[in-house]
């Protein structure tokens, strides 16, 4: 039976509910980076550095001074080779799927947005096997729309007994709290980041307490 006033549950995507990604990206920015002739190199530790960034980005960081030209057609190469890559390394975070599955059963919804194209997203929750268990999907991309602006747009359209945000960044943690969400920040390192949130979590599995109160 479904409850009389579902909870939202609202996710990032990369680096919550999907791991392993940046080694993709790490791969194919070093093959591009010699396809094209450069001889710099990406780290691991430059591409988490990076990471969420345009892929033009890096290669302007990467190689100071490059000319705008060879970044459009080095950013072209990644997109080839992007989804290839990624479908070889990312996976689901662990306990993502029975996390998103407990809360589905239950009633309860859950939305991913995510600063991802859409189709990407799309793209993304198939290979990792989240999309049966999402209820709403939201590529920002490009867009200006905020995801404050989202989740309240969301939230707006049914009565919810409350709102709860789970992202890996600040910014993540702040779109929540504009919307008086409860706000989880995912660190699966347990660096023991400064937050606002409301919880700091290494586990997804932890998300599920909002399901008793």
């Amino acid at each position: 039976m479904k409850p009389e006033k579902p909870i939202l549950f609202v996710w990032d995507f990369h680096g919550v509910l999907e791991k392993d990604n940046e080694l993709a990206v790490h791969g194919v920015t070093n093959l591009v980076l010699g396809e094209f002739g450069y001889e710099e190199r990406a780290s691991i530790d430059d591409i988490h550095k990076m990471y969420g960034l345009p892929w033009g980005e890096y290669f302007r960081l990467l190689v100071p001074g490059i000319e705008e030209e060879p970044v459009g057609e080095m950013v072209r190469r990644c997109r080839e080779l992007g989804r290839p890559a990624a479908r070889r390394h990312c996976k689901p975070r662990d306990h993502a799927l029975e996390t998103l599955r407990k809360i589905s059963e239950g009633g309860h919804a859950n939305i991913l947005v995510s600063n991802t194209a859409q189709d990407d997203l799309r793209f993304f929750m198939d290979i990792v096997g989240v999309t049966p268990f999402i209820d709403g999907a939201i590529g920002i991309g490009k867009k200006t729309t905020s995801k404050a602006d989202i989740i309240e747009d969301h939230a707006a359209k049914k009565s919810y007994h409350k709102i709860v945000v789970i992202g890996d960044t600040e910014k993540d943690v702040e779109a929540g709290l504009t919307n008086g969400a409860t706000t989880y920040l995912f660190d699966p390192k347990d660096d023991r980041r400064q937050t606002k949130a409301h919880h700091v979590i290494t586990d997804l599995r932890k998300v599920l307490r909002e399901l008793d109160t």
